[in-house]
């Protein structure tokens, strides 16, 4: 370790044992490190999650299709056989399924409840098809279904691939916005309990200075005091708020694909590690302007 740093930290322990070591301010300043902290893990993993979210959805969006065939003098009375025939002889089509009536119904019954009866409605012949974007020729395709099925609407999904997209980007913003909101707040309220532990304990900084010390020897006192409590209440807050995050979005959803996207990996190490070293220097660089400040006004 080089020379200097040892010198600065028993200079800083020295100082640091000279200061009032207990009182509110003590705990207040760890609930703070801790509550910032604990904000920044959840709105930095929110963001992470529907940024996640959103890449698996434009995936699942690119691989899938639907065939809606509605019901019309236009329709050949085999138009299903025709469907079928069509997808099973396209490359690139790696699975399709008719989806039944009482499929759709199902689907439908949010909007027009459970009873309605299936003969009221003319629903359309829907086919879920998922594709292998690499060797699909989508064009080519719909030129085909144009030809033999005039009354079949083909629908890629695009249309969603773009709000998606927009929503986990928006999201993304929120949450930068947010964090560096939160930041901001960490700054002064470090930096008023700074200036307010150096007035609580004025008449030592008085006596210090009486019999010879320095402003430098007395700040790092203080310093070291705010980093070591903003760490440990950043740690904690850290802790708390990747478990509780997990927890809440884990396992509020039995979804295997909200279980994966939420699960602990290495990115929530990193972000773990930026809020504490971000903790860490808010804390040191706040101290030491508050300290040097007040320092220099009661000179």
């Amino acid at each position: 370790m080089n020379r200097n740093t040892t010198s600065w930290q028993k200079q800083s322990k020295q100082a640091e044992s000279v200061i009032a070591r207990h009182g509110i301010s003590a705990w207040l300043l760890f609930l703070c490190a801790m509550l910032m902290s604990f904000l920044s893990i959840y709105t930095l993993t929110l963001s992470s999650t529907a940024s996640k979210l959103a890449r698996n959805w434009e995936a699942t969006i690119t691989q899938s299709a639907t065939l809606r065939i509605t019901p019309s003098t236009n329709s050949p009375e085999n138009a299903s056989e025709i469907a079928k025939n069509i997808f099973a002889t396209t490359p690139g089509i790696t699975e399709f399924e008719e989806i039944e009536n009482d499929d759709q119904l199902t689907l439908l019954s949010p909007w027009l409840g459970d009873e309605i009866p299936a003969d009221l409605l003319a629903l359309p012949q829907i086919f879920a098809i998922t594709v292998d974007t690499n060797i699909f020729d989508e064009e080519g395709l719909v030129l085909r279904v144009q030809t033999e099925l005039p009354s079949a609407i083909w629908d890629n999904h695009q249309r969603w691939r773009g709000p998606l997209l927009d929503i986990a980007e928006r999201l993304k913003l929120l949450s930068n916005v947010s964090t560096f909101i939160i930041g901001l707040a960490f700054v002064f309220l470090l930096f008023v309990s700074a200036e307010a532990s150096m007035f609580s304990n004025a008449t030592s900084i008085s006596l210090l200075r009486q019999i010879g010390a320095e402003d430098r020897w007395i700040s790092n006192g203080f310093i070291r005091k705010f980093v070591l409590r903003t760490t440990f209440g950043a740690c904690a807050g850290v802790i708390l708020g990747t478990i509780s995050t997990l927890g809440f979005l884990g396992g509020s959803s039995n979804n295997d694909e909200m279980l994966s996207v939420v699960s602990f990996d290495l990115s929530q190490i990193y972000r773990a590690i930026f809020v504490i070293l971000a903790a860490a220097i808010i804390g040191y660089a706040s101290t030491r302007y508050a300290t040097f400040r007040y320092l220099k006004k009661v000179s």
